[in-house]
């Protein structure tokens, strides 16, 4: 699924946020990476979704490097990575049912996006992913009526719904009971603090 290979990144001001990161995850595989707050976590996974450009090394995704594609190309990696917020990024305004089917919108042709937007296309299949993390009854919900651990719920059921082949987690069982942000058990990889 992805490989780094000694990906460093330096921000514009000198900070060293990740230096000499080396990792590969096969397809059907689960990581969990472990750290204090600051240590890169959030950096290393914007990395590995293509939202970031590495400084130094290099990045495998999907048998890819992201910096070698054009920008259509590019897009359409992206459709390929599901990432869950920790606080989704979700319109307060916006109808639940909206916010799940937006998972494919980087699938879908503009015109369907659009669409989607007067009238939800797929309510069936929404319904089926917000049904896994009991929130069924709340489709039609505007995001605003949600508490902190149903937006991330629905976080969670748009990147089910995108049927993504990698999917990021952020965080993103924060604010969820115990009962409903139960993880199976994973590989960890400690992200430790940079000391430079």
């Amino acid at each position: 699924m992805f490989r780094l290979h000694d990906v460093g990144l330096t921000h514009g001001n000198g900070f060293v946020a990740l230096r000499e990161v080396a990792m590969a995850v096969q397809a059907g595989e689960q990581l969990a990476i472990v750290g204090p707050s600051g240590a890169g976590k959030t950096t290393l996974l914007r990395l590995i979704g293509a939202a970031l450009r590495p400084s130094r090394g290099s990045i495998d995704l999907h048998g890819d490097d992201p910096w070698t594609l054009s920008a259509a190309e590019l897009r359409r990696l992206r459709a390929r990575i599901g990432v869950a917020h920790q606080a989704p990024p979700l319109p307060l305004r916006q109808r639940v049912v909206t916010a799940v089917l937006a998972g494919r919108l980087g699938q879908w042709p503009w015109w369907k996006g659009i669409a989607s937007l007067a009238y939800p296309v797929d309510i069936v299949g929404a319904r089926a992913a917000l049904a896994r993390l009991d929130l069924g009854e709340r489709i039609f919900d505007r995001c605003d009526r949600l508490s902190g651990g149903q937006l991330q719920r629905v976080g969670i059921a748009r990147v089910l719904y995108q049927q993504a082949q990698l999917v990021l987690a952020d965080e993103p069982v924060s604010a969820l009971d115990p009962a409903l942000g139960s993880l199976p058990s994973t590989r960890r990889w400690r992200c430790t603090p940079c000391r430079c």
